[in-house]
């Protein structure tokens, strides 16, 4: 059996790509492997997989109809020959050293942290991790907030035990499209009794700003709903649920919930607006708008909107401050225009 197992979904990152694969040839252990899948990708990619194939026999490489990042990875998963699992995203790439810090450590989950990069060239280290080990999950989901939703969520930057996702026959869920991250990892927290965190950054993570701006889904809410049902609920089965981590967990999903409205009101179509009232009325939303403690004006206006119960008025309100974004925005471009 090889020691490691590295898979890399692909899909239309030709220009991404040979940072990502080269990043991991540098770092690959002994005896590891790395798998390319491609996911249906209609540029280079896929070519590009192929000739490092030709060139490394470390490397196995699978092609496959588009059916998204949750279906390359189980492929990956599927087809591992390795004793322990490392994920990692095709438009990102490893930190020097990133594996060798990682497989020091001998634990059920071994978690790195990474750092941020943007268009405009900044970078920021995302997160707020020491270097500890945790001997029970329950001690892990203590430090909740410090976690999430950063080194808690994401698949890539750490080391899973194969043995663990097999026998559980654990896989990415193929019929969403947010927060199948999260869910994997609810159900392998589940099965596990320690967990090793490392201060160091193991993945640069290649970003981008304006996650607001993203295009309108009517089921994005639905989504968030799944994800902190099932995270609050193993949060209580490890009774870890403390009042500190209720009001930290509630505030974080006021924020997504605000992310739906954003959504919902800054485009057009009255079909949009029986959504508006159930998420307003939702109960973990309305529960969330109680216990909001932000500082934030607008953010405490939609609060008490919630808690009137009222579509209307949210989406007049969110109108004026939409509208009056807009003309701030245009008052600044004018500005630096004129300079």
């Amino acid at each position: 059996m090889k020691k490691l197992s590295v898979i890399i979904p692909v899909y239309n990152v030709e220009k991404y790509l040979c940072q990502c694969v080269d990043s991991v040839l540098r770092e690959l252990p002994e005896n590891s492997e790395i798998l390319l899948v491609d996911d249906g990708s209609t540029d280079s990619s896929g070519k590009i997989c192929d000739n490092y194939k030709a060139k490394d026999e470390r490397i196995r490489v699978f092609h496959q109809k588009n059916s998204g990042v949750s279906s390359a990875r189980n492929k990956g998963i599927e087809l591992s020959e390795g004793e322990k699992i490392f994920f990692l995203d095709s438009d990102d790439y490893l930190a020097e050293n990133a594996l060798e810090q990682l497989l020091q450590y001998d634990s059920e989950l071994i978690i790195g942290n990474y750092c941020a990069f943007y268009p405009d060239k900044t970078a920021s280290i995302c997160g707020e991790a020491d270097t500890v080990r945790y001997d029970s999950i329950a001690d892990y989901f203590k430090d909740f907030s410090k976690y999430f939703p950063t080194i808690f969520n994401f698949p890539w930057g750490r080391v899973y035990s194969a043995e663990i996702i097999k026998k559980a026959n654990l896989k990415f869920r193929e019929d969403i499209s947010m927060g199948e991250d999260l869910l994997f990892n609810l159900e392998y927290y589940d099965r596990i009794s320690n967990v090793q965190v490392v201060s160091d950054i193991i993945v640069n993570y290649r970003q981008s700003k304006g996650s607001l701006t993203k295009k309108y889904n009517p089921k994005l809410f639905e989504w968030y709903l799944k994800c902190y049902s099932e995270t609050e609920a193993i949060l209580r089965k490890y009774n870890s649920f403390s009042t500190e981590i209720k009001d930290y967990f509630y505030n974080r999903f006021f924020g997504n919930v605000y992310e739906c409205i954003y959504q919902i009101t800054s485009g057009k179509g009255k079909q949009k607006d029986g959504l508006l009232y159930e998420i307003i009325c939702d109960e973990r939303t309305k529960k969330a708008a109680e216990i909001y403690k932000g500082q934030s004006m607008k953010m405490r206006i939609i609060a008490y909107i919630i808690r009137l119960k009222s579509a209307g008025i949210m989406k007049i309100y969110m109108k004026i401050y939409l509208g009056l974004a807009r003309i701030k925005k245009c008052d600044l471009v004018d500005s630096i225009r004129r300079i």
